[in-house]
């Protein structure tokens, strides 16, 4: 198999996997696992946000709101955060560049480090023992051959993650910007595209080894 066929062979491999999660509700399936995680961890973080806010908002005898976010953004910038910041990331010009970034995008990251590799080793782990099981991967290794089927099947399962990671980020969007004050729209989607972009490059790996 010349390396064209070899690469045309793959590309039909990811195609087919799509397709038939797709077809058989799985990827939605894996749209609705993804939304759960990543607007359920979302919310509880909102909430104990807005508990922190309300209470340091008491203790500094100003407004409450009912919406958290305009504490905090008035406060990133302050130099007691930066020293803050710069102890925990070691280097204070990455301290300056988390500080300026939105709230929510960074525990995106953080909340996209710890589940997503769970979610995409369980979302791919039947990829090829199904088919092993109900001996249906003979038939496709006729027609290709055993890299090709491998690496077919990870990059479908790296596209219906990469998919479903994307729309639950738009939820995520969406929900800060009706659940917190003081959010840049174009910001706020800017940011979470990048910090969650780089939490599913930890993740795929994981696709992968399942």
């Amino acid at each position: 198999m010349t390396l064209g066929s070899s690469w045309r062979a793959t590309a039909w491999v990811a195609r087919f996997e799509v397709l038939r999660a797709v077809r058989t509700w799985r990827a939605a399936a894996l749209v609705v696992v993804f939304l759960i995680a990543n607007l359920g961890g979302t919310w509880l973080f909102l909430q104990g946000l807005l508990q922190v806010e309300q209470q340091l908002a008491t203790t500094l005898g100003v407004a409450t709101t009912d919406r958290p976010g305009a504490l905090l953004a008035a406060m990133q910038g302050s130099e007691q955060v930066l020293e803050m910041l710069t102890v925990l990331t070691g280097s204070e010009e990455t301290a300056e560049k988390v500080a300026g970034e939105p709230i929510l995008a960074l525990f995106q990251l953080w909340l996209g480090v710890v589940t997503l590799p769970f979610l995409g080793a369980t979302t791919s782990a039947e990829t090829i023992s199904g088919d092993v099981r109900t001996r249906a991967i003979r038939y496709e290794a006729l027609r290709t051959g055993r890299g090709e089927l491998v690496v077919g099947r990870f990059l479908g399962q790296v596209v219906l993650a990469a998919g479903a990671l994307a729309l639950s980020l738009v939820a995520v969007w969406g929900l800060g910007l009706t659940g917190m004050a003081s959010q840049d729209p174009w910001a706020l989607a800017w940011a979470l595209g990048v910090w969650g972009g780089r939490a599913a490059l930890i993740a795929f790996p994981f696709v992968g080894s399942a």
